[in-house]
C-alpha cells in the first residue's frame, strides 16, 4: 500500500544501466497512469533536493509526500509509513462503499424491471448474492402473509436457491434447520435484520400491501465483515422495489379486470378476440353484448349498493349458464360482453340471459335484458364486430325489454348514414345551408292572422332536403343543438323585426325550444341577448316546449319557465298529449297555450283520438289556457275543431310554411284581400 522511493538511487552491484535523474518521477507516472493504481500511497525520498523543486514536484506529480534523505530518521520514516497505510485503508473503505452503492443501484434497476412478486423474490436472491459476493446456494426468500401467534412461526417460502429449492411454497416450520427457522422468525417478529457469523436474515416491508418479507442468506464459511449501513440501504431499496412490483401488478389488474365483479373488462375482451387464433370462417365466434333493462332506474330507486348486487348476481348467472369456454366480460356500467365458439355459444342460449330470476339479498328478482349479437370470423375485425354487436343491441332496446337482435348490414348502414348526416350537419351550419320557413297561425273563428311558427329547414348543396325529424335528434345527440337553437331564436326575431320595418303589423313569432336548450344554464341569457339584439317586443315572442322535454332532466323546470315569463315572453306546450306530464304538473306551469299534436288531428275521425281532443280543449279552458291545433288540412277537421271550441289553428288548409321572400308576397296579397 505504500512505496518509498529514493531519487536518484545508486547501487554498486549488480551492474546495471546508469539511472536517469528523473527515474523516480517516471515511476510515479507509470504507477498512476499505466498501472492505474490510484490508491497506492507514494512517498518520494531524494538525496538531491535542490535538483527538483518540492512545490513543483508535489503539484505536477500525484505524490502523497516528499521527504529529503536527511529528514527521514527512523521515527519519521515509521510515522510517514503509518500515515500512508492509514490513508490507504480509508480509501479502500470508500472504494468498497462506492462499489457497494453501485451494486445497490444496479440491483434496484434490475428489480424495478421485474413484474410479479414471485419473479421479484427470485431477483432479490440473485441481487443479494452478487452484493455479498456469495453463490446463490443457501439463499432463501420468505413471505409473511399472516400475523404471528406466540412462538408460532408463520411464513410461506416463495423463492429459494440451491439445496432449498424443494421448500418453495412450503411453510417455514417445515425447514430442517431449526436455527434457520428461529432466525427467520426473529426477523419477522422484531421487524429488523438479524446477523449471525454464518448467516443473516434481512427484513423487508411493503407499506402498500402491508406484507412482510424475510430473506435468509447462509454461507459455509464465516462471512466477511459486512458493512451494515450499506446493507440497510440495500434493504430499503428492496422495500421500495417491492412497492413498485405491487403497483405494476395493481395497474395490470386494473387494465384487464373489472374491479367490482373481478371478471375481464372491455380491454381484456378486445385482447381476447384479437389474439384468438382459432377464429376463422370455418370456425366463427359468436360475440354478444347484453344490457340489463331499466338498470338506471333500479339504481335511482334502490341505490347503487343494490344495483351492484344485481350486477354481481348477473355475473354469477352468466358463469352458471354458459360454458367455461365462453369469455365473459363487463364492458360498461350494466353491459356485459360474451364471446365463444358458435358451437358452444349458440344463439338459443341467449334466451336464458334475456329473461331470468336473480337472487338478491336472499330473495329473487325477475330481470330482463336486451341482447345484440354478431358473428366474428376474423380476429382482425374484432373491434368492428364489437361495434356491430353494440348496434344490434341498440336496435333490440328500441323494440322493448328482453329483446334479442342479430346484427345485419342494414343496421350498420343506418348507423353510418346517421353519422354521415351528423358530419354533414356540422358543415351545413358553417356553410349557411340551414334556413327558416314560417307557417301562419290563425284565429279559428274569423281566420284572422295571429302570427307564425318558425320552422328550421336544411337544404344541401345538391338541392336535396334533410327532414328536421331526422337531423334535429342527431343535433341533440351530437352536441350541436344549443348553437343551432340560439341561431334559430335570433333569426326568427330578426325576421319579425324585418316584417315590422316593412310596414306589417306586429305578429306573434313562435320558436321551438329543444330539451337540450332548456338544460343549458345560459338559456335565459340567450333569450335576453336575442331580444336585445333585435329590439322586438317580448310580448310577441312565444317559445314552444314539448311536455316531455320539460319534465325530463331538469331539476327546477317551474322556476325556469317562470324566468321566461318574467321577460314578457309567452309559453306554449307543443305536441300536447304525446308526452309524460300529469294534470297536476301542467297546472303548475306558467304557460299560455296548449298545442294539440297533429297526429290527433289527422285521425280526427278515429273515436279514441276524438275523445282525447274533446278532453284537452275543455281542460285548457278550465286552466284559462288557449288551444291551438296544428296540422289542419281539411275543412272537416276545421269544422270539428270549431265545434269543440278550439281557439287557434295552423296547417296546410290556411297556410303552408314559407321562406321570407314568399312570406312577404303572401302578406302583401293578403292585405289586398278584404
Amino acid at each position: 500500500p505504500a512505496v518509498v522511493m529514493s531519487w536518484p538511487q545508486r547501487f554498486a552491484s549488480p551492474p546495471r544501466p546508469k539511472e536517469e535523474t528523473d527515474s523516480g518521477l517516471k515511476m510515479v507516472k507509470t504507477i498512476r497512469e499505466d498501472l492505474g493504481l490510484y490508491k497506492v500511497r507514494l512517498v518520494l525520498r531524494t538525496g538531491q533536493p535542490g535538483q527538483v523543486p518540492e512545490i513543483e514536484t508535489i503539484t505536477k506529480y500525484d505524490i502523497n509526500d516528499y521527504k529529503t534523505k536527511s529528514e527521514l530518521t527512523r521515527s519519521k520514516l515509521l510515522t510517514t509509513l503509518t500515515t500512508a497505510i492509514r490513508s490507504w485503508k480509508q480509501l479502500e473503505k470508500i472504494e468498497r462503499s462506492r462499489k457497494g452503492l453501485e451494486k445497490i443501484i444496479q440491483a434496484s434497476n434490475s428489480l424495478m424491471e421485474i413484474q410479479g412478486i414471485n419473479q421479484f423474490a427470485e431477483g432479490v436472491i440473485t441481487q443479494l448474492s452478487a452484493f455479498l459476493s456469495l453463490s446463490p446456494e443457501g439463499l432463501l426468500c420468505v413471505e409473511d402473509n399472516l400475523d404471528f401467534g406466540e412462538n408460532t412461526p408463520i411464513g410461506i417460502i416463495i423463492a429459494a436457491a440451491g439445496q432449498y429449492k424443494e421448500f418453495v411454497n412450503k411453510r417455514v416450520e417445515e425447514l430442517d434447520d431449526k436455527t434457520m427457522v428461529e432466525q427467520i422468525t426473529s426477523a419477522f417478529i422484531q421487524k429488523k435484520n438479524i446477523y449471525d457469523e454464518n448467516s443473516i436474515a434481512l427484513f423487508f416491508y411493503d407499506s402498500l400491501s402491508r406484507r412482510k418479507f424475510v430473506t435468509w442468506i447462509g454461507s459455509v464459511q464465516p462471512m466477511e465483515k459486512i458493512d451494515h449501513n450499506l446493507l440497510e440501504i440495500f434493504c430499503k431499496n428492496i422495500s421500495l422495489s417491492i412497492q413498485n412490483v405491487n403497483l405494476i401488478e395493481l395497474l395490470k389488474l386494473q387494465a384487464w379486470e373489472d374491479p367490482l365483479l373481478h371478471i375481464p373488462n372491455l380491454a381484456a375482451l378486445n385482447r381476447f378476440l384479437s389474439q384468438e387464433s382459432s377464429i376463422s370462417k370455418e370456425n366463427p365466434y359468436l360475440l354478444a353484448v347484453t344490457d340489463i333493462d331499466h338498470f338506471s332506474q333500479i339504481n335511482d330507486y334502490f341505490g347503487y349498493s343494490y344495483g351492484n348486487q344485481i350486477l354481481k348476481s348477473m355475473s354469477d348467472h352468466l358463469k352458471n349458464i354458459l360454458s367455461s369456454e365462453v369469455f365473459i366480460s363487463r364492458i360498461s356500467a350494466d353491459v356485459f360482453g360474451i364471446a365463444g365458439n358458435k358451437k358452444v355459444l349458440k344463439p338459443e342460449i341467449l334466451k336464458g340471459i334475456a329473461e331470468t330470476n336473480l337472487e338478491i339479498q336472499g330473495g329473487n328478482i325477475f330481470v330482463t335484458a336486451c341482447i345484440g349479437y354478431t358473428l366474428l370470423d376474423n380476429p382482425e375485425e374484432a373491434v368492428e364486430s364489437l361495434n356491430n354487436a353494440a348496434i344490434s343491441l341498440k336496435k333490440a332496446k328500441s323494440e322493448g325489454f328482453g329483446h334479442i337482435k342479430e346484427y345485419d348490414k342494414t343496421l350498420g348502414l343506418d348507423i353510418r348514414n346517421r353519422n354521415k348526416i351528423l358530419l354533414d350537419l356540422r358543415s351545413a351550419i358553417q356553410g349557411n345551408q340551414l334556413f327558416l320557413v314560417f307557417q301562419p297561425q290563425f284565429n279559428i273563428n274569423d281566420r284572422k292572422l295571429l302570427g307564425f311558427e318558425a320552422l328550421i329547414r336544411w337544404k344541401k348543396p345538391d338541392g336535396s332536403f334533410i327532414p328536421p325529424d331526422l337531423f334535429i335528434p342527431l343535433a341533440e345527440q351530437g352536441g350541436l343543438m344549443t348553437s343551432i337553437g340560439d341561431w334559430v331564436l335570433q333569426s326568427a326575431l330578426k325576421t319579425q323585426k324585418y316584417l315590422i320595418e316593412e310596414g306589417f303589423p306586429s305578429y306573434r313569432i313562435a320558436v321551438n325550444i329543444s330539451a337540450v336548450q332548456l338544460r343549458d344554464p345560459d338559456f335565459l341569457k340567450d333569450i335576453d341577448r336575442a331580444i336585445e339584439i333585435t329590439g322586438v317586443d317580448p310580448a310577441f315572442v312565444e317559445l314552444e316546449i314539448t311536455e316531455s322535454s320539460a319534465v325530463t332532466g331538469i331539476d327546477n323546470v317551474v322556476g325556469l319557465l317562470k324566468g321566461i315569463k318574467d321577460r314578457g315572453v309567452t309559453l306554449a306546450v307543443d305536441d300536447f298529449g304525446t308526452g309524460y306530464s300529469s294534470l297536476s304538473t301542467i297546472e303548475q306551469w306558467p304557460i299560455d297555450r296548449l298545442k294539440i299534436d297533429k297526429s290527433f288531428i289527422q285521425k280526427i275521425e278515429d273515436t279514441p283520438h276524438v275523445r282525447i281532443i274533446d278532453l284537452v280543449i275543455p281542460l285548457a279552458k278550465r286552466l284559462s289556457l288557449k288551444t291551438i291545433a296544428e296540422g289542419v288540412e281539411t275543412e272537416m277537421q276545421l269544422e270539428k275543431l270549431i265545434q269543440w271550441g278550439c281557439d287557434e289553428i295552423q296547417g296546410y288548409l290556411l297556410g303552408k310554411p314559407m321562406d321570407i321572400a314568399v312570406l312577404i308576397e303572401w302578406l302583401k296579397e293578403k292585405e289586398k284581400t278584404p
